[in-house]
């Protein structure tokens, strides 16, 4: 699929939109659960901001290097983990 720049960049820029958006709502989930440990919808508030932006990332357009989306994923992942961790303790 080959997308012209205008539409990768109109792209981009809703995603960045977005992932700050879920950025802001996951910083709130993680002080929340700072204060309160074990609180499960907090948990789970972060795993839904990490999912979305995740899935939101996935590239829409074929330039993309596999390489370079698993590297930017890859973070997440381990946030995913210690987020679990803390639901099981």
């Amino acid at each position: 699929m080959n997308l012209s720049t205008d539409v990768i960049e109109q792209m981009r820029v809703q995603f960045t939109a977005e992932a700050l958006d879920l950025l802001i709502e996951l910083d709130s989930a993680l002080l929340s659960l700072e204060a309160e440990p074990g609180d499960s919808s907090l948990v789970h508030r972060v795993f839904r901001a990490i999912h979305t932006i995740k899935g939101s990332g996935r590239p829409q357009v074929s330039s993309t290097s596999p390489s370079s989306l698993t590297r930017s994923k890859r973070p997440l992942t381990w946030l995913e983990k210690d987020a679990w961790l803390l639901l099981r303790t």
